[in-house]
């Protein structure tokens, strides 16, 4: 997303037109492939050569194995002049602003030495200790190591700490994130050590070191550009930018089938006004090609409360009426999607996804069709407060289809209303999607 961000704005003329980094700076980061990185590639177009950018052979990849170099390099004669640095992932981490105005906002806006962008993952700390304090010390928020800004000989510190954690056969950094809740019970290791990523040892230590070090929980210099599926399975919501945060505009379409709505909204007064992104949630397999092609970010994935896989029954006609719920009835009251064969999806923690990746001054309109998960969904986003970042709600109810009782839809219905007083229909209306076919 950070790349595809890139070259929106380089398109659109919208980076920033100086970018110069002052001689106490040093701007960094590792990458492991010959070929050049993302970070090289803004370099290049910035005209840029005060960087550093460390090459390093390591595989499998792990982010505690290139902190060795990272530090040396941090302590060598080469550096020896700069006193702050600025970290990014050499992939995935987006300059929106010059080197010199985001060392000034540091320097003026943040008491502390070293900060951090932040995130709202939902697997943010693994231990309730943790979890406990990060509520405390900063709402929840969590540490997100992919960028930062500090004082150098602070940096170091804090880094030499962790590298205490680090051992030669640290895990490779995906092999941690799917094992991470069994991870204390490998034998001979003592979470966190080994576990192969710098940024699970840092929540580890953040206590020791906070004040001096803190994360940009309000996002004046760290602000998320979108997010990726991964398409092995599981969510990554670390796809960060550094520079100042402009207003965004989305439209979301959760159960975006084969992009009827998408296209519609393409034709509407507030596309034509507004920069709007379409993020387009189907978690049918077979439908990805379709919605491709609509110029539009595509998350095969079924909106739901938590992140995990599911069984997505499906409606074997025309793929419409496609549910997670094997209670879903036609009208008439038959079952009529396929329960012998359910294909297995990934689901996602919507609310969570909203959190992660917007603030409450953007401008989003929500668009929900996901055939009776409205009720679980919803009560989430109302719990959470997310559904506060809803601008415009357009959705299709199903409590006829789930057998919910009407009572109970309509306090559901009026709490969504009492929080997002833009509530519609639904988008596509009856066989109004046969026109976008």
């Amino acid at each position: 997303m950070a790349v595809k961000e890139f070259h929106r704005r380089m398109a659109g003329d919208s980076l920033p037109r100086e970018f110069i980094v002052p001689d106490n700076l040093l701007v960094i980061g590792v990458h492991n492939y010959d070929l050049p990185s993302f970070f090289e590639e803004q370099m290049e177009f910035h005209n840029c050569k005060d960087y550093v950018c460390l090459k390093e052979k390591i595989e499998p990849w792990s982010n505690t194995l290139r902190l060795r170099p990272y530090v040396e390099y941090l302590e060598s004669e080469k550096a020896k002049l700069k006193e702050y640095v600025i970290f990014v992932d050499t992939d995935d981490v987006l300059f929106t602003e010059s080197p010199h105005k985001i060392l000034d906002i540091f320097l003026k806006q943040f008491d502390c030495d070293l900060l951090f962008n932040a995130t709202k993952f939902s697997r943010g700390y693994v231990s309730a200790e943790q979890v406990g304090w990060s509520q405390k010390a900063h709402q929840g928020w969590h540490l997100n190591a992919g960028a930062y800004i500090g004082k150098k000989d602070f940096v170091i510190k804090v880094l030499k700490k962790v590298l205490e954690y680090v051992t030669d056969d640290d895990l490779p950094a995906k092999k941690w994130y799917r094992n991470e809740m069994k991870y204390s019970s490998i034998p001979g290791k003592i979470f966190p050590k080994g576990c192969g990523s710098d940024q699970v040892i840092l929540r580890h230590l953040e206590r020791e070191f906070h004040p001096r070090l803190k994360i940009d929980t309000k996002r004046e210099i760290f602000s998320r550009v979108g997010y990726v599926l991964n398409p092995k399975g599981g969510n990554n919501f670390a796809r960060s930018s550094l520079g100042e945060e402009n207003k965004r505009y989305a439209f979301l379409d959760c159960g975006a089938h084969m992009g009827q709505s998408a296209q519609k909204f393409k034709k509407s007064k507030p596309y034509k006004e507004k920069p709007f992104e379409i993020f387009c949630f189907e978690p049918n397999s077979k439908l990805i090609k379709n919605l491709e092609k609509y110029d539009v970010t595509v998350i095969n994935s079924a909106v739901w409360v938590k992140d995990q896989q599911m069984e997505f029954y499906l409606d074997r006609n025309d793929w419409d009426g496609s549910s997670l719920l094997s209670e879903k009835k036609h009208p008439s009251g038959v079952l009529e999607n396929d329960l012998l064969n359910p294909m297995t999806v990934e689901a996602i923690d919507f609310s969570s996804w909203i959190l992660c990746n917007f603030l409450k001054k953007d401008y989003i309109i929500l668009k929900m069709d996901i055939e009776g998960a409205e009720y679980n969904v919803l009560s989430k986003m109302i719990g959470d407060k997310s559904l506060a970042y809803v601008d415009e709600l357009y959705i299709e109810w199903h409590y006829k289809k789930i057998d919910v009782d009407f009572r109970e839809h309509q306090v559901l219905v009026n709490k969504v209303r009492e929080i997002c007083p833009n509530v519609h229909e639904e988008y596509i209306k009856e066989a109004e999607h046969l026109n976008h076919l």
